[in-house]
Parts: structure tokens; C-alpha cells; sequence
């Protein structure tokens, strides 16, 4: 099985985010996991992300599987579209709203084969979305499913 990691999964890894039970969860997943069975895109929308939000200041717990990451993980090829998305990416209605910035994982996962999309706390990319995602063959892994829940009180909370 192919893992895509979502990139607050190495922030989470590395201490940023202040949660210590999900920091350890991601961690864990990490520790568990071995780089070259991580996909990536060929080309380098991924690896981009990883390097503007993991912050090597903070903590680096993250930067030996980075750099094992970068060497040996499994690139994946997949095609930007005109409209800022992938052709890899499912057309479901349900969809449309998903994150632009975020379809890579989707496309790469889709594009993968056998894989496991493992994603940490943004409810409105990825839990607000769980169930088209599921539908369109993702196969998910909330690490850190007591934020999603948190964030979704939240957002109750503010329409109200």
C-alpha cells in the first residue's frame, strides 16, 4: 500500500501545531511508515508544500524523514488542468468546493493505486468531504479525528 501524507500530518509530526496527542499520533505514523512508500507527484507540487509549511526553526523532528522522503519516495505523474485542478481529480458534484491546494494528495492517491490518504486536522479540505472523497475511492486516515470534531463545533457554532 502507497501512503499520501497531507502535509499537516509533518506539521503535526514536527510540533508546530501545539496538540501534543496529535503530534504524537502523527509521529507514530511516520515512525511506521517507510519512505519509500510515500507518493509524491513528479512534479514537486508536494515537496513544495512540505518545504513552505514544515519549519526546520522549530522543532526539525521531521527533517531525517524528509530527506529520506525527497531520495526514495515514490513519484507519481499527474496532470494540472486549466482550471487549477488535476485530471486525476474526481468530478463528483459534491466535490467542487474541495481546496484547490489540496487536490494534489487526491490526485496522487487516485493516480497511486492501493493507498492510504493520511490527513490531520482540516475539517474544511478533508472532513467536510469525507464521504464524496470515500465515494470517489479515497481511502482515508484521519490521524487526529477529535480535531475534525472540534472544528466542526466550531463552525457550527459560527453560522449560528
Amino acid at each position: 500500500m502507497v501512503e499520501v501524507l497531507d502535509t499537516n500530518v509533518l506539521v503535526f509530526a514536527n510540533g508546530q501545531d501545539g496538540d501534543d496527542d496529535c503530534s504524537f499520533k502523527a509521529s507514530a505514523l511516520l515512525a511506521d511508515i517507510q519512505p519509500e512508500d510515500v507518493a509524491v507527484d513528479v512534479g514537486g507540487e508536494i515537496f513544495s508544500e512540505y518545504g513552505r509549511c514544515v519549519n526546520s526553526q522549530v522543532q526539525n523532528k521531521v527533517g531525517p524523514f524528509l530527506w529520506a522522503l525527497y531520495n526514495v519516495a515514490r513519484r507519481v505523474p499527474i496532470t494540472p488542468d486549466a482550471e487549477g485542478s488535476y485530471s486525476e481529480f474526481p468530478t463528483h458534484l459534491e466535490l467542487a468546493e474541495f481546496p484547490r491546494k489540496d487536490r494534489k494528495f487526491v490526485a496522487v492517491a487516485l493516480k497511486a493505486g492501493d493507498h492510504r490518504l493520511s490527513a490531520a486536522s482540516d475539517y474544511r479540505a478533508w472532513g467536510h468531504h469525507e464521504t464524496a472523497l470515500v465515494a470517489a475511492g479515497i481511502n482515508l486516515n484521519f490521524i487526529c479525528p477529535h480535531l475534525m470534531r472540534l472544528k466542526d463545533a466550531d463552525a457550527a457554532r459560527r453560522s449560528n
